[in-house]
């Protein structure tokens, strides 16, 4: 298992540093990750290049959901 820590940019142009967690699936063999401090945050690729850019776009989406969840709240 690997560490990965990404940044990335919030709307407020701070950045948030995103920690997960990397694993190559034996059968597969895809990369797998999952971002355990956020519900939702899993992804797979072929490469981890591939890997990282999946990443990104799924913490990016579920913290755009979750900001758009609260708002509707208020």
């Amino acid at each position: 298992m690997l560490d990965l820590t990404m940044n990335i940019k919030a709307g407020d142009n701070n950045m948030l540093k995103i920690t997960g967690y990397i694993e190559k699936d034996a059968d597969t063999g895809l990369y797998v990750a999952v971002v355990p401090g956020i519900p939702g945050v899993h992804t797979q690729g072929e490469t981890l290049d591939e890997l990282r850019k999946n990443l990104k776009e799924v913490v990016e989406l579920c913290l755009i959901n979750d900001y758009n969840s609260h708002i509707k709240k208020l």
